[in-house]
């Protein structure tokens, strides 16, 4: 998706807050269980409304997941970006269609557990490409990893993933606007110096050819050579004086 492209989505999206009875149902979170309970399902139904884009809901950019691992209620349902490199995607059982679970892992190697709500048009993700997405906060969820230990995962509920929009890409994007200008810009200075060039010739061309009508303004010189030479004389004495 170009950055027109996601700026509109984002000028023009909407996240749905949550409504009254999804708060209530989502307080009943327990944390280190599964998924399987009312307030997974409220989740869902709160995501399934969303468009692309963020609209105007508050959102944390970079959410501290070792805060909301320590005190899971103080931010149960705050919605925040999630960018990482997707690791495994499990799909849920047919009670949650369209429902998969992802292992994300983000820069410093934390493991993000996302429940991403898939729809028609997302973005194919595959294992070990980088995503960014948006979740709800939902729990801390305990699981047993692939290494055989047991661990805590921060656990969302999102949807809308898509790839980020990789440096050189956007630099390429860049580039193709700023070459043309810098082109023109070159031509227009060329072009200024031309004929700025051109305006002074012209100027000294007629400044040349006035000196010369002023040379040219004193009459002939008599055919007869003493007459001549006499009238040189007398024209340099005038000059004389």
């Amino acid at each position: 998706m170009s950055w027109a492209g996601i700026i509109l989505c984002i000028a023009l999206g909407a996240i749905e807050p949550l409504t009254e009875d999804q708060r209530v149902r989502l307080a009943t979170a327990f944390d280190g269980r599964d998924h399987q309970e009312a307030a997974f399902v409220a989740l869902v139904e709160n995501v399934r409304l969303w468009t692309p884009g963020v609209g105007d809901a508050p959102i944390r950019l970079q959410p501290d997941l070792t805060a909301m691992l320590a005190d899971p209620e103080a931010y149960r349902g705050s919605l925040c970006q999630i960018a990482g490199r997707v690791q495994q995607q499990t799909p849920l059982s047919a009670l949650y269609e369209g429902v998969t679970e992802w292992f994300v892992r983000d820069e410093s190697g934390r493991a993000i557990l996302v429940y991403v709500v898939g729809r028609e048009g997302d973005s194919i993700i595959s294992d070990g490409q980088a995503v960014v997405l948006h979740g709800r906060f939902y729990k801390r969820v305990d699981a047993i990893a692939r290494d055989g230990v047991s661990r805590s995962y921060p656990a969302f509920v999102g949807a809308l993933p898509r790839r980020p929009v990789a440096a050189d890409a956007a630099m390429g994007g860049v580039l193709v606007v700023v070459i043309p200008v810098a082109v023109l810009l070159v031509i227009f200075l060329l072009l200024m110096l031309y004929v700025r060039r051109n305006r002074d010739e012209r100027r000294l061309t007629r400044s040349v050819i006035g000196e010369r009508a002023e040379v040219d303004e004193s009459p002939a010189l008599p055919d007869d050579p003493v007459d001549a030479l006499n009238e040189m004389r007398r024209r340099a004495e005038a000059g004389n004086t």
